[in-house]
């Protein structure tokens, strides 16, 4: 696996990404860290560490959120991006990544 600077950079623009639209989610339906915990039937450190970056999303927990919040989220890809480009413009590209 890739373990660059450049790499981890975007592993958790992409990440906080999903996190920021799941916490808005969560505000919408006034749904609390301890709640979501027990929906997603994880303890609640658990969320508390997806929303610091201490631990990653994968597809089987972004499956679980799609369930519990009903949405879907959606991928686009955007064609390869210098490093200033990316550096410039990084939240705009990982809404590519957006739930609908």
């Amino acid at each position: 696996m890739i373990k660059t600077k450049k790499f981890e950079f975007e592993v958790s623009a992409l990440h906080f990404n999903f996190i920021e639209k799941i916490q808005e989610l969560m505000n919408e339906r006034s749904i609390k860290n301890k709640e979501f915990a027990k929906k997603l039937k994880v303890p609640e450190s658990f969320v508390s560490q997806l929303f610091s970056g201490d631990k990653l999303l994968d597809l089987k927990l972004l499956t679980q959120i799609q369930k519990i919040f009903d949405v879907r989220y959606i991928t686009k890809p955007y064609p390869k991006l210098s490093e200033q480009d990316l550096k410039e413009n990084w939240k705009k590209i990982v809404m590519a990544t957006a739930f609908k």
